[in-house]
């Protein structure tokens, strides 16, 4: 799991987690996120993001 801070709300007021790609439509970056091998969840918070994988990987 990598958290990472934005320098702006990506969703201000709200918070959204996609558990798949198909869930992450209507969401151009968590889309794109599950583009990266091994991603299994997004989470988008403010201006807080949460990717989580499912493989140790890097």
């Amino acid at each position: 799991m990598c958290r990472f801070t934005v320098d702006r709300p990506v969703y201000p007021n709200q918070a959204y987690f996609f558990g798949s790609q198909e869930a992450a439509v209507g969401s151009p970056l968590a889309k794109r996120l599950f583009v990266i091998p091994g991603v299994a969840g997004v989470l988008i918070s403010y201006q807080l993001l949460t990717v989580t994988k499912r493989t140790p990987e890097p």
